[in-house]
């Protein structure tokens, strides 16, 4: 299974791991159906801990979905591993306003257990 979606009041969360190059489909739609669904606040988490590595449309998709996310308030969550983290942050995909980056699941509950008021 290529797609994990789950939704709760703070956030959409979609756990991503191609098995076949048509997969990056899949996660295309669901960065686009946030996109036109999202009218309350709640921001996108894009789990990509079991991906071995990303490929160019894959990278092309966040870098679409963060684009469009610019002068909004929704913010791309990104849970990595450390081979993914290091790809995403030597393209500076971080250092857009509208991201945050995690280096694993438990820094990113770590994240959800203490917001920012």
């Amino acid at each position: 299974m290529s797609i994990q979606k789950m939704e709760n009041e703070h956030f959409v969360y979609v756990a991503y791991v191609r098995t076949e190059s048509s997969e990056v489909e899949k996660l295309k739609i669901e960065l686009a159906h946030y996109l036109k669904t999202a009218r309350v606040k709640r921001d996108m988490v894009v789990d990509l801990s079991k991906c071995a590595f990303l490929i160019n449309p894959e990278i092309a998709a966040l870098a679409g979905f963060i684009r469009a996310l610019q002068g909004t308030d929704h913010c791309l969550r990104i849970i990595t591993n450390p081979k993914i983290h290091d790809k995403l942050e030597t393209m500076k995909i971080f250092l857009e306003p509208n991201v945050a980056a995690y280096r694993d699941h438990r820094s990113f509950i770590a994240d959800q257990q203490n917001p920012v008021i």
